[in-house]
């Protein structure tokens, strides 16, 4: 029994940081993953079972400018990850399909592993957005895919900036992990200024003509489409990586990310459907 409990103490302890990139080792919530799994855990009670039994008898609270506040942040913050990403390496590289990893302490390294770290940190702080739904009342609005995607988002971003931070070359072959962060920053960030402009934009004159048009139904459908576009070019990035010989095998990142993104775009076109096909028929 003794030797067992060696054996996983020593293989926790090698998984846990052995394995993961020394230069990152000692940032916040990079360490043990208990911290992480034990907001993780607090996020499910609190979405599923205390914030419903708070709000039972309670009106629904008004947070317009709480979560105005709360979009703008989102659009600032993704914009400047995506920036940050971009230029830590993918812009001026010759060859982004396929270039040597850079695990230094090199200025534009560690600046690429600062937006990673950045990039876990955001999807964390996104866990706002579901108590926002339970303090409004608006309990269906915290589905099984929001509440899927931004668990299984936070955990992927942990493992992302806890091991493969530069997320280039050997360790991930050509670019892998970034170019999936850098895409879906932008994304939100055209996401969160639709949700900014839904909020505001009755109270501007210069936007209420606007948002009262059939425009920003029109906007609502098609941010779904492209976050469905998103998810497609997603897997096809991932498949190249996996598959591309030429370059070193990519790490299990990839396996797992291919993975839960396939299941994501499976529950995004169900809603699709359900939302705006179904409706189009009827």
């Amino acid at each position: 029994m003794s030797r067992i409990s060696t054996f996983v103490t020593d293989y926790y302890d090698y998984v846990t940081y052995k394995l993961a990139d020394q230069r990152v080792k000692d940032w916040p919530l990079l360490g043990s993953p208990v911290p992480l799994l034990l907001i993780v855990g607090t996020y499910l009670y609190v979405i599923r079972v205390a914030g419903p039994w708070f709000m039972r008898n309670r009106k629904p609270y008004a947070l317009k400018n709480v979560i105005v506040a709360y979009n703008v942040f989102q659009v600032l913050a993704n914009a400047y990850i995506a920036f940050g990403m971009l230029t830590s390496g993918w812009i001026g590289n010759p060859n982004v399909t396929c270039f040597p990893p850079d695990y230094s302490h090199n200025p534009t390294a560690m600046r690429m592993a600062k937006m990673v770290w950045y990039m876990m940190v955001l999807k964390v702080l996104d866990f706002l957005e579901t108590g926002f739904f339970i303090l409004r009342k608006k309990e269906n609005q915290a589905s099984f895919l929001h509440v899927y995607h931004h668990v299984s988002t936070v955990m992927l971003a942990y493992l992302t900036a806890k091991y493969i931070p530069a997320a280039r070359g050997r360790v991930s072959a050509g670019g892998g992990v970034t170019f999936q962060l850098i895409l879906n920053c932008s994304v939100h960030v055209v996401m969160y200024s639709y949700y900014l402009l839904s909020l505001v934009g009755p109270d501007v004159p210069l936007l209420r003509s606007f948002v009262r048009s059939g425009y920003m139904t029109t906007f609502k459908k098609s941010l779904t489409t492209i976050q469905m576009v998103q998810f497609v070019i997603m897997i096809l990035y991932c498949l190249y990586l996996i598959f591309n010989f030429s370059c070193p095998t990519p790490t299990i990142i990839h396996h797992l990310l291919l993975l839960d993104v396939i299941y994501i775009f499976y529950l995004f076109y169900d809603f699709y459907k359900a939302t705006y096909l179904s409706k189009k028929a009827s």
